[in-house]
């Protein structure tokens, strides 16, 4: 009697699973977009940031290092 439970059941999980299936991969196609038909990126590399480096970057000795706006060494530019 428990095998005739479950039938029912495993069928239509079976069907469900075919369905997901189906709809996924009508997302892809409508994601899908050729590559002529893309925007070109706005990004040149001209001024962008560095990636970030995480938390374990070393700390800068800056007693040696010049301030480009005063020449005055012990800082950078934008700490002024």
């Amino acid at each position: 009697m428990i095998a005739a439970a479950t039938n029912p059941a495993v069928a239509e999980v079976k069907e469900l699973k075919a369905q997901i299936l189906e709809l996924k991969a009508e997302i892809k196609e409508a994601k899908y977009i050729p590559r002529e038909d893309r925007k070109p990126s706005q990004n040149n590399g001209g001024n962008r940031k560095p990636p970030y480096r995480g938390p374990n970057r070393k700390p800068v000795d800056k007693r040696n290092l010049k301030c480009f706006k005063y020449g005055k060494k012990g800082h950078f530019k934008s700490e002024c």
